[in-house]
């Protein structure tokens, strides 16, 4: 029985979670840049559905049913949100234009599929002028997510997948070394296949929402447990590591402005330290609403000092943090940053815990 006056596909109050208007409210005011609020997201510790192969993997009732059973054994007090996506690991975009995913102990790698820019630009221009059935990991990709919304009953959010963008989809399709050479000795060919490449990941994108968007325009972004109006994406470019600032500022940043035009709530997600030399150019960009640093593995986690100087650059620019902090962080991690807006990411060992957390930290 559906509660009356809530409509279909959002501010259900029952089911799997039981205060998703107070969630939508929270994620509505740090959207808005409100400052003084801290989102709370506590992750109730459980292990994760398990595939044996790519087929078992990419089996949609299957999945579906497992991610499900998963679901339902969690917790989700707080700004913690149940979704299922049709996720074929992090920049799943490659696969419709020629990589092939592989599932391999609980990781999505990718299998090249082309060697020059000029087949993917091919495979592009294929992608834009036929239908989907032509391309059989988005075909997947849009049924999955047609199947997990009309199976949701309002129980969990159909989810956008981790498509990504750009030159991280160039690489994984073609490989990173060619990529480079071809990007130092064919400059123009690389830019003529990121503007075609932009309206591929916009058809994506826009033919995904269409399935997943809530009668009232609200999505969720896949395992990032973010909810908003419109347009809710996270950004990236871990292949930015690799670059020179002044590679990034010209290969990368007019491409993710282009993004941001069309997207309503944007998270750019910095990861490694061999990014943190382009955080100036991410910082113009106005429309990003938050950063999410990722130090990396072997280097001091988000709550060291160490990285105080980078928050403090993304707060003075009006930015918001996404951090992943231990319980025992939290405390003086609010007491420095707390004036500002924060969503943060951590684990309970119980639901109790969970929600002990939330009560102490949550703000709206």
């Amino acid at each position: 029985m559906k509660s009356a006056g809530i409509k279909p596909g959002l501010l259900f109050e029952y089911m799997l979670k039981n205060n998703f208007e107070a969630t939508i409210a929270h994620f509505n005011r740090w959207w808005s840049r409100k400052e003084g609020t801290t989102l709370l997201v506590a992750d109730l510790k459980r292990p994760g559905p398990s595939y044996s192969s790519i087929e078992e993997f990419t089996n949609i009732e299957l999945s579906q049913k497992r991610h499900f059973n998963y679901l339902k054994t969690g917790s989700f007090y707080g700004d913690t949100v149940p979704d299922m996506s049709s996720y074929l690991g992090p920049g799943s975009l490659c696969t419709f234009i020629g990589a092939q995913p592989l599932y391999n102990n609980k990781t999505i790698w990718y299998k090249e599929g082309c060697t020059t820019s000029d087949e993917v630009l091919e495979k592009c221009k294929n992608f834009l002028s036929n239908s989907r059935e032509e391309f059989p990991w988005y075909d997947w990709s849009l049924r999955a997510t047609e199947y997990y919304k009309d199976k949701s009953e309002e129980e969990y959010m159909a989810s956008m997948p981790d498509l990504q963008q750009n030159l991280d989809i160039v690489a994984a399709v073609m490989g990173a070394d060619r990529m480079f050479i071809e990007i130092m000795d064919y400059p123009e060919k690389i830019h003529e296949l990121l503007d075609t490449l932009y309206y591929v990941w916009e058809k994506a994108f826009n033919d995904h929402w269409d399935i997943i968007k809530s009668e009232d325009g609200y999505s969720a972004y896949t395992h990032y447990n973010i909810v908003g109006k419109g347009r809710t994406s996270i950004l990236q470019s871990d292949i930015s590591c690799m670059m020179s600032e002044d590679m990034f500022n010209e290969f990368e940043l007019p491409y993710l402005r282009k993004q941001c035009r069309i997207l309503d709530n944007v998270i750019y997600h910095l990861d490694g330290p061999g990014a943190i030399r382009h955080l100036d150019s991410i910082l113009l960009i106005d429309e990003i609403n938050a950063v999410q640093w990722v130090p990396g593995a072997g280097n001091p986690g988000n709550a060291d000092e160490y990285w105080y100087h980078l928050y403090d650059k993304i707060v003075q620019k009006g930015k918001g943090l996404y951090v992943f902090l231990w319980p025992d962080e939290i405390d003086t991690f609010i007491e420095k940053y707390g004036k500002g807006r924060i969503l943060i990411r951590t684990c309970a060992d119980s639901a109790q815990e969970q929600k002990q957390l939330v009560n102490k930290y949550s703000t709206i």
